[in-house]
């Protein structure tokens, strides 16, 4: 009798289980046979980017182009697939002003587990510095299955300056984190001793003769720095040098130059610190506006470390 109530057990674990397998969710149940034996299509990325170029070297402003895709999970395809899809009409740009497409539907080729088509952004059309995306979701494919999980993105449309060190030469205005400090202005100029540098020149502390030094990659627009002496003798106390430490930011705007970094101003002689990071951002001003007037700082006494 102890063996039989032992194997009941047993049995009504196995159907419990079984049964709790076939009730678990998963993504392509809804999926029929002849479906997922097929493939199912997916978009071909998630929130894409297309940055393109705001002018050229000559001054033009040319259109871009670059490709859009979607791509099959499963075999190849025996035969072309063909992928229908939509654009949400409430998406910010529109098809035929912002961008232009070479065709209505994907393809996927035989032989293929991907297809694509051309995307051209248009020029004039698009604001600078600004994002400007739509949407599109794929709704059919034949046989093929849709993946519900991946069948809808967003394209971000994005027009922008090459970055250009040497329009990083003339007057910014220098803005501090912290809201006591007024912003106030500072030149800036490319640095001949070092490649890729930037020397930036005025209060940016203590005094008008302070100098910090970063360094800005061309390709990529990121600043960093060494940790660095400002030598000036009206630092606090007696102490005539500032460190800057743990430099690093980017580069906001390349056509009218805006750009950040964050460091941390301490007192290196005395172990003393200003309590945490600073963000600089600097702008590019009109050569011909007004200075703004920066008013005097109150020094702040450091922390200790």
């Amino acid at each position: 009798m102890r063996k039989n109530s032992i194997l009941g057990i047993f049995v009504l674990l196995f159907v419990l289980i079984f049964t709790s397998c076939q009730e678990e969710d998963r993504p392509y149940k809804t999926f029929d046979a002849a479906s997922v034996s097929k493939g199912v299509v997916r978009i071909g990325i998630q929130n894409q980017e297309i940055k393109m170029v705001a002018e050229d070297d000559e001054g033009n402003h040319p259109n871009y182009s670059t490709k859009i895709y979607v791509k099959m999970f499963g075999p190849p395809a025996t035969a072309d697939v063909t992928v229908n899809f939509t654009i949400d009409p409430n998406s910010e740009a529109k098809l035929g002003h912002q961008f232009t497409l070479s065709s209505d539907k994907f393809v996927i080729p035989a032989g293929s587990t991907s297809g694509s088509i051309d995307i051209t952004l248009i020029n004039d059309s698009l604001l600078l510095d600004h994002e400007t995306p739509f949407t599109y979701t794929l709704t059919d494919a034949g046989d093929y299955g849709i993946d519900p999980l991946s069948n809808s993105t967003t394209v971000i449309l994005y027009k922008n300056c090459a970055l250009d060190l040497t329009k990083f030469n003339g007057q910014f205005l220098l803005e501090e984190s912290d809201p006591d400090w007024e912003p106030g202005p500072v030149k800036v100029e490319t640095d001949p001793d070092v490649n890729n540098g930037i020397i930036i020149s005025g209060y940016i502390w203590y005094g008008d003769t302070d100098t910090l030094k970063v360094t800005i990659n061309p390709n990529t627009g990121v600043i960093t720095g060494e940790d660095y002496f400002i030598y000036n003798g009206n630092a606090w106390g007696s102490y005539g040098r500032i460190r800057f430490e743990s430099i690093s930011g980017a580069v906001i705007n390349n056509c009218t130059p805006v750009f950040m970094f964050v460091a941390t101003p301490t007192l290196p002689d005395t172990g003393y610190w200003w309590g945490g990071e600073f963000t600089f951002t600097l702008t590019r001003m009109d050569e011909q506006a007004a200075m703004p007037m920066r008013k005097d700082r109150t020094p702040r006494l450091p922390v200790k470390r």
